[in-house]
């Protein structure tokens, strides 16, 4: 029996990513490891979809990779953003204004 998975392609972020050494008895949470090393999106910040298990199950890191569906050529899409890409959403823009705030707590309500 092979113990190696052919094919498996992740799409992120409008490219293509293939899954190479990603042994049957690897787990998800193993996938999502490998994953990471190539987009730099932790493993806590992924979401696969496109799997399934063959029993019906719900997916978690622990699923093993030969208890998933998977066909030949499959495609998994992933969704999570990049530690770059949320520290640059994070950063404050350069010559911002500054807001004043002119609603005092003793200003009368009506």
């Amino acid at each position: 029996m092979e113990k190696l998975i052919k094919d498996l392609t992740i799409k992120w972020n409008g490219n293509f990513y293939q899954i190479k050494n990603l042994e049957i008895d690897n787990t998800i949470g193993d996938l999502k490891d490998k994953l990471y090393h190539l987009t730099n999106v932790l493993q806590d910040r992924q979401k696969l979809l496109g799997l399934k298990t063959k029993s019906g199950e719900p997916i978690s890191d622990l699923t093993i990779i030969n208890d998933l569906d998977l066909k030949l050529n499959t495609k998994i899409i992933m969704m999570g953003s990049s530690e770059e890409q949320i520290s640059y959403i994070n950063k404050k823009p350069e010559n911002s204004i500054e807001v004043l705030n002119d609603l005092h707590k003793d200003f009368p309500s009506y």
